[in-house]
């Protein structure tokens, strides 16, 4: 291999160049104050040149370092907003908000958990295929219960010290519906190229809404209510855990995936009101656990 074709791109092409230019002023021996001049000019050209691409090189790798801290810190804080959320603390309820009935959470939970989210979910096998109904139930319940409560976290921990404002939490969960349903459309669009129709999206806007408004009424309830997911790769608990029907119920199981989350309230000590309902498999089972649409 030549030293030339070792050389960066843009490096071997300017010596190529400069070559050229050497071998046509001694090729025309007239020409030779012109070439030399046109080579001094060039090189200048490619010195600038240089420099930039090198300026520019730094800056993609700032850029690069930038772009990892901030994934460092945003790991951060979701981590920290799901510990808020899972219930190792509680967070203060908001003066002269209106009281939330217990039995009437559990019956908003219930009615998410057996009709909204399955329908749903049917909805979208029904309109887009390829996977069953569990995987795309798995899907809303992570991109609408599971990020949405992150996103409610964080508006409580900032409210929660402040006067209730009813127009402004309606304002906050209609963003929030928002944010999700275009979450929801662009992942579909992205992975399986289904482009959700207005009737869909109804649909779904109903889900949301319902599901992030039992969400702020558990974050502000006495005592407060959490919707929890068991870890991925956890432990099968009877206590906490229902599998899937269908799926094993006894015997060394792990679980492989929230099909929807369990339901519990901070009272000493915390009691678990529904349990999650989940996947499981044997430790070393080969089947694939529903993750969502692709």
């Amino acid at each position: 291999m030549s030293e030339l074709s070792k050389q960066p791109p843009h490096k071997s092409r300017s010596v190529e160049f400069l070559e050229w230019i050497d071998r046509l002023g001694k090729n025309h021996p007239s020409a030779r104050l012109e070439a030399d001049t046109a080579k001094d000019a060039a090189m200048d050209v490619f010195r600038g040149l240089e420099k930039q691409i090198a300026k520019l090189t730094e800056q993609l790798r700032r850029m690069q370092q930038y772009r990892r801290e901030r994934g460092t810190l945003k790991s951060r804080l979701t981590r920290l907003l799901y510990e808020l959320h899972s219930g190792a603390i509680v967070l203060p309820r908001q003066k002269d908000r209106p009281p939330v009935v217990r039995e009437a959470l559990v019956a908003a939970y219930r009615e998410l958990r057996d009709h909204y989210f399955p329908q749903a979910s049917l909805l979208l096998q029904t309109a887009v295929g390829r996977k069953d109904v569990a995987t795309y139930q798995v899907f809303l319940v992570k991109e609408v219960l599971l990020r949405g409560s992150r996103a409610l976290t964080e508006y409580f921990v900032r409210e929660c010290r402040r006067t209730y404002d009813g127009p402004r939490e309606q304002e906050i969960l209609r963003r929030l519906k928002m944010h999700a349903l275009g979450k929801v459309s662009r992942h579909l669009e992205r992975k399986t190229g289904y482009k959700m129709t207005p009737d869909t999206a109804g649909e779904l806007e109903k889900l949301i809404e319902r599901a992030d408004r039992l969400q702020a009424d558990l974050f502000q309830s006495e005592p407060a209510g959490r919707l929890f997911w068991p870890s991925k790769s956890a432990t099968f608990d009877v206590s906490r855990h229902r599998p899937l029907m269908g799926r094993p119920d006894h015997g060394e199981l792990r679980l492989a995936a929230t099909v929807f989350p369990g339901l519990e309230f901070a009272d000493a000590p915390v009691r678990v009101e529904e349990k999650a309902i989940v996947y499981t498999e044997r430790p070393h089972g080969k089947e694939s656990a529903p993750e969502g649409p692709e």
